[in-house]
């Protein structure tokens, strides 16, 4: 499945060289979290610093993440790190909460045969 990447540029001219950062780290993204269908980037260049942005959703919510530097491309970098941690984190509270209910459904089933077994044994 291919990702969509939107990309926009306030007070900057996104070059050839920006967009291949972008879809570079866009690629890694989407081979570990496959539920991806697009990123929205939104970069920056301010007085003092260059920020990036991006926005995407991932198993039905939204996430965000936001880095600042006085390079643009540390900010993508740094972007991307804190996007993966975020989606990791979540993609873990599902497992996590999946299991829980998996271990409970496991649990009733072996008190309703503990149950059938008794009462055969009565």
């Amino acid at each position: 499945m291919c990702m969509q990447i939107r990309t926009t540029g306030h007070h900057l001219e996104v070059s050839e060289a920006i967009n291949e950062a972008l879809n570079e780290r866009s690629q890694k993204l989407s081979q570990h979290f496959t539920d991806i269908q697009a990123i929205d980037y939104i970069l920056t260049v301010e007085k003092h610093g260059q920020i990036a942005e991006a926005n995407c959703q991932y198993l039905g919510k939204a996430f965000s993440a936001k880095a600042e530097c006085k390079d643009l491309y540390q900010s993508i970098n740094q972007v991307h790190k804190k996007l993966e941690n975020s989606l990791e984190k979540h993609r873990q509270k599902i497992k996590k909460a999946s299991y829980s209910r998996d271990r409970s459904i496991i649990q009733e089933v072996e008190t309703d045969i503990e149950d059938d077994d008794a009462s055969m044994l009565h």
